[in-house]
């Protein structure tokens, strides 16, 4: 998943959940798989998929990672009440989490399909969503920083080995940027220090959240790797 700046064609042509035809399932099977066959060697694929018992209704989260031949299952029951988005949402965010959390230190390229046109609109294109604008956020910061993780050489253009904690408190290259994210949470929070277990906390507030992104967007870090 990455940022675009226009919907695919194809999702004219494929229909949605509730009105796909069979050939229009098989013309999606089709682009996956040779979407999949293009893909450099070793890299992560994820596939996520929201469910919910009505709209609103109980909910669930699900997705498959595929790792270096090995694969791995993730459930997450969402809320006794929720709806159909937010399922989709929170599967893409576990995914985002696992990578970054525990056991993907080795990922260099992270891959990651959902079938929910307006979960990928929202994070990839900014459509508005007038919910879950913490859950949004949250995957935002985490598809800037965490699946970017280990980029080129692991090197950053200071010299200094490229890591989150020497991105977002440390590297000289974005001094200003980084002063103008401790004044914003100076403003919110009455702390000059930047601590980054509080910086990647997915429980922040809001503020900080923002905060956060606003640094990443400000750095133009990432610009080059979205098209």
């Amino acid at each position: 998943m990455c940022a675009i700046r226009r919907a695919p064609e194809y999702w004219t042509t494929l229909g949605s959940s509730k009105t796909r035809t069979s050939e229009q399932a098989i013309e999606g099977q089709r682009l996956i798989k040779q979407q999949l066959e293009e893909l450099p060697p070793n890299t992560t694929v994820a596939f996520t998929d929201g469910s919910c018992m009505g709209n609103p209704g109980p909910c669930g989260a699900g997705a498959i990672i595929y790792n270096n031949e090995e694969e791995e299952t993730i459930q997450y029951p969402v809320s006794n009440r929720g709806s159909i988005l937010l399922a989709e949402l929170v599967a893409i965010k576990l995914v985002l989490e696992k990578i970054d959390n525990y056991n993907y230190r080795n990922v260099k390229q992270l891959n990651l399909y959902s079938d929910s046109q307006s979960a990928i609109g929202i994070i990839t294109l900014n459509w508005k969503s007038e919910n879950y604008h913490k859950t949004i956020q949250e995957i935002k910061n985490r598809k800037k920083i965490g699946t970017k993780r280990h980029v080129e050489d692991n090197k950053c253009t200071c010299g200094e080995i490229e890591s989150v904690e020497h991105f977002l408190l440390s590297c000289d290259n974005y001094s200003l940027d980084r002063e103008k994210l401790r004044q914003s949470i100076y403003f919110k929070t009455g702390t000059l220090n930047l601590d980054l277990e509080e910086l990647l906390n997915t429980e922040a507030s809001a503020d900080i959240q923002y905060a956060v992104s606003e640094f990443i967007d400000d750095t133009q870090r990432f610009d080059h790797l979205f098209v």
